[in-house]
């Protein structure tokens, strides 16, 4: 039988309380750009049927906001998710200007392919 020092075991719960707030800090992340981008769309689907597809700079800001918390939660090790919300902040400055290029769309993700990444997000973080 082992026998441990009461620094040994003070020790081990010190780490596994740093891992388990490690472990909620990245959770409240992924929560927070869930949120975030649950909230772009909803605001975005909003904004098109009220208006069309005119500049916005609210909308801008709210997805400037999701693409930041997206790479705060660490999700992505390759930038190609992030790099749409991005584009899809530049595309609320000028929407005129980008839907006259087709190439263009191709760099912005449709609301529905964010919300599929959305449900993605919520199975791998179950």
């Amino acid at each position: 039988m082992a026998i441990f020092s009461l620094r040994d075991v003070l020790w081990t719960m010190k780490q596994t309380l740093l891992l388990a707030e490690k472990k909620e800090r990245k959770n409240a992340q992924i929560r927070k750009a869930l949120i975030d981008l649950q909230f772009a769309v909803v605001e975005t689907e909003k904004y098109i049927k009220d208006h069309g597809y005119t500049s916005n700079t609210e909308l801008t800001r709210l997805w400037l906001s999701s693409f930041d918390s997206i790479k705060a939660s660490g999700l992505y090790s390759n930038q190609r998710f992030p790099e749409f919300l991005y584009n899809k902040a530049r595309f609320w400055g000028n929407p005129e200007k980008w839907l006259r290029e087709p190439g263009s769309m191709e760099l912005i993700p449709t609301l529905k392919e964010i919300e599929n990444e959305c449900a993605s997000i919520l199975e791998i973080t179950k």
